[in-house]
């Protein structure tokens, strides 16, 4: 079942007991969850640890325990029903049992149902830290450090894992991480930067890092962009573990159960680079930002932007580089994006308007049927898997979602939040031609698209078998007939202790409902993956809030890992 127990567990566990107390009231019943708690590494039972569990159907109302010093826990006096089952000890990583992702496997209480002397698997945490310097071996301050993960949730791309911010001695640290591969990038700032452009054209009015603030221009702008530059005119451009500059030189931090990984990072300056962008006439407060894609996540870069003088805005303080350059609108008092592009920074000079891509206008207009039931105001999301970008609109009084300031060319899926119970059930445009749930928006003309949204996603349950009996921790996937195009179709669950599962909000369609043991590593959203596990799979055609139910035989996903 999906792991909602993380942070109920972390509050519970604050407030329990000290250790060798007793559990708190529990249901009345004459049934008992039990068993030993180990180190996944070695099988070594944890004394000391606290152990938490709760009914399903009520998952904050947590009884805690603290295990003895072989390691068990036991849990008496339990109702018939289900229970998660969570664990926490210093040192190791807060798990529920059998824990694949965000999924876990509930323990089944009752007459029939084996929930004793379990062994509960406990792995410690891995830790990535280390220290960001200068060209002279002093801390680098509030460098922004980005961890990767490669892989996980059914590919093989590199994800944004964590985020974090060097203190004052350059120092950072990801703890809590699960074994996997990993990539850190850093992007920072000199700290004694000083941009020959600023000197000469007045003082620096924009600073852009991470947040954005406009003023008026004041100085000298009628300078020209020129190739001269000061000693202090430098930049830090952004830097992969242990030095590498290009994303491809990048070396990966490989994570067992229980590692403590070093990744220190010295930042090189290069000389900065400044260039301005040609705006129009009636644009009196604009700038410029600069953002980088790493992997997966769009990053704001720290640079300059000086005010509109003579029809153009000034960007410095730039490394050279691959970026996204944004001409942003704040005459009406809110930021609005005029454009969008991508740019190869290699010197410094004028980019001209002409270069500028447009962005997309576009407006989805949304009829909704009788029976769908809004949880707020429903909003229209988009996203663009190959540049990580998303865009969201709410819908408006007259049931449209504007997006006025436009949305960069891509290939989009779209969603729609805040529907309980509510599914897609058609989308149509005079402009593009839908695939599945994609929309391909090149421009430059505006956009419209009609969405019909009705009530009925529908719900599945069943049971998991191997060698006919009931099998925990299998991956129960749901696969839509074009699983290419229609990605936000797709639902996992993993089967609890007595091989039971349930797949909630399934959106009415064509599907193939499969079981995999050891199926968490496989790249299951890629088709030519999926393919020979699909002949074996059960095919559904799920109907409106349809309630069906299937046995399914589990497949063998892959091999099992080595234990480390």
């Amino acid at each position: 079942m999906i792991v909602r127990a993380a942070f109920c567990l972390l509050m519970a566990l604050a407030s329990s007991a000290q250790q060798g107390a007793k559990p708190s009231s529990a249901p009345a019943g004459a049934f008992q969850i039990s068993g030993t708690l180990v180190d996944s590494t070695n099988d070594q039972p944890l004394a000391h640890a606290r152990v938490a569990v709760a009914p399903v159907t009520e998952r904050t109302a947590m009884t805690t325990i603290v295990t003895a010093d072989d390691g068990r826990f036991v849990f008496p006096g339990l109702a018939a029903g289900k229970y998660t089952l969570t664990a926490q000890r210093r040192g190791y990583l807060t798990q529920s049992f059998n824990q694949h992702e965000q999924f876990s496997s509930s323990i089944v209480v009752g007459e029939g149902h084996e929930s004793r002397d379990l062994v509960f698997r406990l792995s410690p945490e891995a830790v990535i830290s280390g220290t960001v310097t200068d060209e002279q071996g002093e801390a680098v301050a509030e460098a922004q450090v980005l961890l990767f993960k490669v892989g996980g949730n059914g590919d093989t791309g590199v994800h944004i894992a964590n985020r974090n911010v060097t203190n004052d001695e350059g120092a950072y640290r990801f703890g809590h991480l699960l074994p996997g591969k990993y990539l850190v990038a850093v992007s920072g700032k000199p700290w004694y930067a000083q941009s020959a452009l600023a000197q000469t054209t007045g003082r620096v009015l924009s600073r852009i890092n991470n947040t954005t603030a406009t003023t008026t221009f004041s100085g000298d702008a009628s300078r020209e962009v020129t190739d001269e530059s000061s000693p202090l005119d430098v930049a830090y451009p952004i830097t992969f573990y242990p030095g590498a500059v290009d994303a491809a030189a990048a070396e990966q931090i490989s994570l067992s159960r229980g590692d403590k990984a070093v990744a220190d990072v010295s930042l090189q300056p290069v000389p900065a680079l400044h260039f301005r962008v040609n705006v129009d006439a009636a644009v009196q407060q604009a700038n410029v930002s600069l953002q980088s894609r790493i992997f997966d996540t769009v990053i704001s870069l720290p640079t300059e932007s000086h005010g509109v003088d003579r029809g153009k805005v000034t960007l410095s303080g730039v490394a050279p580089g691959h970026y996204t350059l944004r001409l942003n609108d704040y005459s009406s008092g809110q930021q609005r994006t005029l454009s969008e592009r991508e740019v190869d920074v290699s010197g410094n000079g004028d980019l001209l308007s002409s270069q500028i891509q447009p962005l997309v206008p576009l407006t989805a207009s949304v009829q909704i049927e009788p029976g769908v039931t809004a949880q707020g105001q429903i909003v229209v999301w988009l996203y663009d898997k190959k540049s990580g970008e998303s865009f969201a609109e709410r819908l408006n009084a007259q049931g449209a979602a504007e997006f006025s300031g436009g949305v960069p060319p891509g290939n989009y899926e779209i969603s729609i939040r805040n529907a309980s119970g509510a599914f897609l059930k058609s989308i149509t445009s005079a402009e593009v031609k839908p695939v599945g749930r994609m929309l391909p928006i090149k421009g430059p003309g505006a956009v419209k698209i009609a969405l019909v949204l009705a009530a009925g996603q529908a719900r599945i349950t069943g049971v998991a078998l191997k060698d006919d009996k009931p099998f925990a921790g299998a991956m129960v996937l749901l696969v839509p007939a074009d699983p290419a195009h229609n990605q936000v179709l797709f639902r996992r669950d993993q089967s609890d202790t007595d091989g039971t599962f349930t797949l909630a909000d399934v959106v009415p369609g064509k599907y193939t409902l499969l079981a995999l043991e050891n199926g968490w590593d496989l790249e299951w959203t890629k088709p030519a993956v999926l393919k020979p596990f699909l002949p074996q799979g059960e095919v559904v055609t799920v109907l409106a809030n349809g309630k069906q139910e299937f046995k399914l035989k589990v497949q063998q996903g892959a091999a099992p890992a080595p234990q480390p």
